[in-house]
This record gives structure tokens, C-alpha cells and sequence, in this order.
């Protein structure tokens, strides 16, 4: 597969030869890129959980208004006890008035309506 070869016996040695077969170089090349999309991978997850520990303390309990028109009360973030997910305690000031809990990362998302994005959630006081 690959060879060291004297250069015509000046003493120089030459650079190993790529593998003569295009498998075993496709495998090489893709194992490179594999092993590429790990380290991304795992930059992202930190950025993720540093994202999350910020957006966390920008989420404030009171009023908010949801882009559809309606009035929630936040409660707090509360954590999934599987998974860790934090999760938004909220509660509708129509209806029954029943506890609801929508994940933090959708609950901060923006939507698009009428073809303009606006927050999901828009504080509104306490």
C-alpha cells in the first residue's frame, strides 16, 4: 500500500503514495470528515448549553402575549427529570386556567406571520 523508495540514490526519500485503491482512500477521506463533524458537533453542544444558560436568566416571570392575541403568566423554568430539557411553567389567563409547560428554545423562538417574524412570546410587564 504505501512505500518509502530511495529517490535514485541521492538519499532522499520519498513521501509516501496515496492507497492505489479508491475504497480504502474514500474510507480514509470520509473518516476524516466524520471525525470533522464530531469536533463541530461538540462546539455547537457547548454553545448550546451556554445559549441556554443565557436564555434562561433573560426569561422573567410576569405577562406575556402570545403572537396569536392571547395573555399567558409565566411561573418559572422548571427541568425535565429524564432529559434535563428545560421547560417554560405557564399558565393561559383564559379558559381554565390550567398549568402548561412548552419547552424553553420554542417558547423564545420567533414565528413568521403575515410574513414578518415576531417573538412567540412577547413580555408585556408583571
Amino acid at each position: 500500500m504505501y512505500k518509502t523508495l530511495k529517490n535514485k540514490g541521492n538519499g532522499v526519500w520519498r513521501a509516501p503514495t496515496p492507497p492505489k485503491s479508491p475504497h480504502l482512500y474514500n474510507f480514509i477521506y470520509g473518516m476524516r470528515q466524520i471525525s470533522a463533524i464530531c469536533v463541530m458537533k461538540a462546539r455547537l453542544i457547548n454553545v448550546n448549553r451556554n445559549m441556554r444558560k443565557i436564555r434562561m436568566s433573560e426569561l422573567k416571570p410576569g405577562r406575556y402575549l402570545h403572537y396569536k392575541g392571547n395573555e399567558y403568566v409565566v411561573l418559572g423554568v422548571a427541568r425535565h427529570s429524564e432529559t434535563e430539557e428545560h421547560l417554560v411553567v405557564y399558565q393561559p389567563q383564559y379558559g381554565e386556567r390550567g398549568l402548561w409547560v412548552r419547552p424553553l428554545d420554542m417558547f423564545l423562538e420567533s414565528v413568521v406571520r403575515d410574513g414578518e417574524t415576531v417573538p412567540r412570546f412577547k413580555y408585556i410587564g408583571e
